[in-house]
């Protein structure tokens, strides 16, 4: 899920609905420090215009049984994300966004959303942050130059880095993987990815039984749907999440979901996706092939497992032909014993039918 971001003219989803938040007691929260002002839109005239503007978002939908909105609360624009299920789970994740530390590379400053407030009720949970301004996904990709790309670059980079060398060496079992495949078999509804994994599911029967992974902090989804590239050369990160299993390899593979299977372009027109290749090109984190290298299949499981993961989800014809060319892609052999690891294939275009430049690390 990501943060509501202008969209520049292009067909914009219900007007915006801005009410006064009731006040909450009993919060948890923990207010950003003065030195994040600078996060906070200068929101009196934003409001006011985010109740007519048709380029901005629709800032309420549901994945994973969250919702996400935009409120004014006390003349400030805020996003208000509420949870319905899975209320431990909830905290694990602000608690990532929390603790996640600011890091400095080339010149960009990355650093978690700051958290207003966690409130859980018995059924569920309201997180609130600062409507941060920016620009998101495909957004990154139309707006940035090369000297911005090769910073975005030094800075994931920067972030698997961190969190790899704080992380430690531990086995998983690969019934782990297949359970994990198991549920979301079960929840997929589309014939043409319950296909895909099915293939999956074969791929994996040839695994070894126990894998060494780095045990550690990450993101749990860091793709550029939740990198938000705010004023100021800043990277804001959104959206944590903990996941199934906590390692850095982690946040390779969702990286690997964006710079090789194009996820945040998979809706754009083709001249965007054109523009988003070459982006991805210059802005490919070097990290994402050193650790790949190192740990291939490790990398190549978790890549095809956080696409597999997406079935469930998927709504619209056009993300269920990405995934299933991803996911036939991700099954191709490659670097890694099974897997097909960094390659200079996308589907971001025609499915797969163009190719990328050589990539230098």
């Amino acid at each position: 899920m990501m943060q509501p971001a202008l969209t520049r003219g292009r067909a914009a989803a219900p007007p915006l609905a801005l009410i006064e938040a009731p006040q909450h007691s009993g919060s948890d929260a923990a207010c950003a420090p003065a030195a994040l002002s600078w996060l906070a839109p200068a929101v009196a005239d934003k409001v006011d215009e985010a109740e007519t503007a048709a380029g901005l978002a629709l800032a309420r939908f549901s994945h994973s049984g969250e919702t996400l909105e935009v409120r004014s609360e006390q003349g400030q624009a805020v996003v208000r994300k509420t949870f319905h299920g899975n209320l431990d789970r909830a905290r694990r994740n602000i608690d990532k966004q929390r603790r996640f530390p600011v890091i400095s590379a080339d010149g960009l400053t990355v650093r978690a959303a700051p958290v207003d407030s966690f409130v859980v009720a018995a059924d569920s949970a309201v997180l609130t942050m600062p409507y941060i301004e920016g620009h998101v996904g495909e957004d990154i990709a139309l707006y940035g130059g090369f000297a911005l790309s090769r910073q975005l670059r030094a800075a994931l980079s920067e972030v698997v880095y961190r969190q790899m060398a704080a992380s430690s060496l531990e086995q998983r079992p690969l019934s782990l993987f297949t359970a994990k495949l198991d549920e979301v078999q079960a929840r997929t509804a589309s014939p043409v990815l319950q296909r895909e994994l099915g293939r999956v599911h074969e791929r994996l029967r040839g695994l070894p039984r126990r894998l060494d992974f780095p045990i550690g902090r990450c993101h749990g989804d860091l793709t550029l749907s939740n990198v938000i590239l705010s004023p100021g050369q800043n990277v804001v990160l959104i959206d944590f999440l903990d996941t199934y299993l906590e390692t850095p390899l982690q946040d390779v593979a969702k990286l690997m979901q964006d710079f090789e299977y194009g996820w945040s372009f998979r809706n754009s027109p083709t001249e965007l996706k054109v523009r988003g290749e070459v982006f991805l090109r210059e802005s490919y984190p070097v990290a994402v092939h050193q650790f790949a290298a190192m740990y291939p299949l490790q990398t190549g499981l978790l890549s095809v497992m956080c696409l597999a993961r997406i079935a469930p989800y998927v709504a619209d014809e056009t993300t269920e032909a990405w995934l299933a060319a991803s996911l036939r892609l991700a099954l191709r052999p490659g670097t890694s014993p099974g897997f097909a690891g960094p390659t200079r294939t996308h589907p971001v275009t025609a499915m797969g039918n163009r190719r990328h430049p050589s990539r230098k690390p």
